[in-house]
């Protein structure tokens, strides 16, 4: 395997605020993509200004609004494919024909969302009914217009040809593409990946960033325990990607383990997308940061809405602005919050995680990302306490380039740093997440069920989703069959498996550390 470095940034400092000197960004193009002027510009940064104020404010005087019990939830993007594997551009009729469906950046993908789910006894449970109820709706809808969705990080046979702009879901990802080009000091949208075979290429819009399809999980505590939360799930960020791997094929060539993780850096605006700098030490402080960032993209009610507007409009403008901007810094574990009256709270966003490969998977990784976020919380050492944060985020990047294979920096039992290698720390870090589950009240069948009988097995036979594609690509060639053949075969097989139930597995499909190679 290659050992350089993918191009990224030398840190993840945000980009200073818009220079009034900025050129004013050509007009819209023919796709109809607008960037935002300088005052447009100045004027969201303030609004987000006046947003963290107004948050700071309700958090300091009134912080029993945002107390409230703990409630864990998720988000999932699916590709819609064709017979052949290859994407189907048919996201625009279901989303119109269905509420529920949420658009994403292209006419081939979508996103449902969960419902919150109290993070107790009944949790994983719960948590894995509703991931599956989820895509058999989408599955079963899907099916109806002549296509099949499919869960997986990045489809294997993509090509260059499905990323044209005529592919943007909507104006809104147009106007970010644009945003995006008025600021890049060269032409974006360009990736380099190593890898067993590495790959450049050079995309012609955001829309590159579409192959990313992902399984963002969502935790709401109360600020009192936000900096430890949010802390422990910055340091085990690495060590969980390394087990969940589940996207090595990028435009039908073997590169990271977890590809999305380089792709969304180098495809948008790198800066725009932080792991952070160092731990945090107050509960919103990420959200402090945003005006720190240029605004690419906003909402023009929020902006010109009137000055004469009551007290509480205005409010709800600056808060509305500052929820947009957070939504364009794509931190990797990102806080959120809503201060709306009756549902006010804050939440950790990790973002981290592919889609797919099956509904027991993404269960299983909830079961360890959850396990080891409270697990912690108990622990006699914490890791944020004895780790540096720039080796943190080292990892994090190790993780995703090699997955078990990566050595991570860790510590032993007397809180001194180690160099050790994921797959012998994720196996270590399954009695942590037990723990944690364990101070959920989750029934010990059903930690054994996630952690032992699924995870153990999958990190012990180094058999993740994308372990099982870069396996099935060498057989499937080593039996002389074509690269392209190869390609379909795999996004075939793997939508095949991943919708086939199993009596064995509860109903569900049968986990990917089952899986035969092809």
């Amino acid at each position: 395997m290659n050992t350089f470095e993918v191009r990224q940034p030398e840190d993840d400092r945000a980009r200073s605020a818009p220079n009034p000197s900025h050129p004013t960004p050509s007009p819209a193009s023919s796709y109809n993509g607008r960037a935002l002027t300088d005052h447009e510009a100045s004027r969201v940064l303030r609004l987000v200004a006046q947003g963290i104020d107004i948050l700071d404010r309700k958090l300091t005087q009134s912080p029993n609004l945002f107390i409230k019990p703990s409630m864990g939830g998720h988000e999932l993007e699916y590709v819609l494919m064709d017979s052949l594997g290859r994407p189907s551009p048919s996201a625009r009729g279901l989303i119109a024909a269905h509420e529920e469906l949420k658009a994403e950046l292209s006419a081939f993908n979508l996103e449902t969302d969960s419902s919150p789910l109290p993070v107790n006894e009944d949790f994983l449970s719960a948590f894995t009914k509703q991931l599956g109820e989820k895509f058999d709706y989408v599955l079963d809808i899907a099916q109806q217009d002549g296509s099949r969705a499919a869960v997986v990080g990045i489809l294997p046979g993509y090509t260059l040809a499905d990323f044209g702009r005529e592919n943007f879901i909507n104006t809104r990802y147009r106007n970010l593409d644009a945003a995006i080009k008025a600021l890049a000091p060269s032409p974006p949208h360009r990736i380099t990946l190593d890898g067993p075979e590495g790959i450049t290429a050079q995309g012609e819009s955001l829309l590159f960033e579409a192959m990313n399809t992902s399984l963002q999980l969502h935790l709401s505590v109360t600020p009192d325990e936000m900096v430890e939360m949010y802390n422990t799930v910055q340091a085990i960020t690495a060590p969980v990607l390394a087990a969940c791997t589940n996207s090595s094929i990028v435009l039908g060539k073997k590169c990271w383990m977890e590809s999305r993780i380089p792709i969304w850096k180098q495809a948008t605006l790198p800066e725009q997308v932080p792991f952070g700098v160092k731990w945090i030490t107050d509960p919103i402080e990420p959200l402090r940061e945003l005006v720190h960032f240029h605004p690419i993209l906003m909402d023009t009610e929020t902006v010109y809405g009137e000055a004469s507007d009551s007290p509480q409009m205005q409010e709800a403008r600056a808060l509305k602005a500052l929820a947009l901007q957070n939504g364009v810094v794509w931190r990797w574990n990102r806080i959120c919050f809503s201060a709306d009256e009756g549902v006010e709270h804050i939440r950790i966003e990790n973002r981290t995680l592919p889609a797919g490969p099956t509904t027991l998977d993404m269960a299983a990784n909830a079961a360890l990302f959850y396990g080891l976020t409270y697990g912690f919380q108990r622990e006699d050492i914490k890791p944020h306490k004895v780790l540096a944060f720039d080796d943190v985020k080292s990892n994090f990047y190790h993780s995703a380039r090699l997955g078990l294979d990566a050595d991570l920096t860790w510590y032993n039992q007397d809180g001194n740093p180690i160099t050790i290698g994921a797959k012998e720390l994720t196996l270590e870090l399954l009695d942590v997440a037990d723990r944690g589950l364990t101070h959920l009240g989750i029934p010990k069948t059903e930690r054994d069920f996630y952690l032992r009988e699924i995870l153990q097995k999958r990190i012990e036979n180094e058999a993740t989703g994308a372990h099982w594609m870069n396996r099935s690509l060498d057989s499937l060639e080593q039996k002389g069959i074509s690269r392209e053949e190869a390609l379909q075969t795999i996004a075939h097989e793997m939508q095949h498996r991943q919708t086939t139930p199993s009596t064995k597995w509860k109903g569900y499909a049968a986990p990917v550390h089952t899986w035969e190679m092809l």
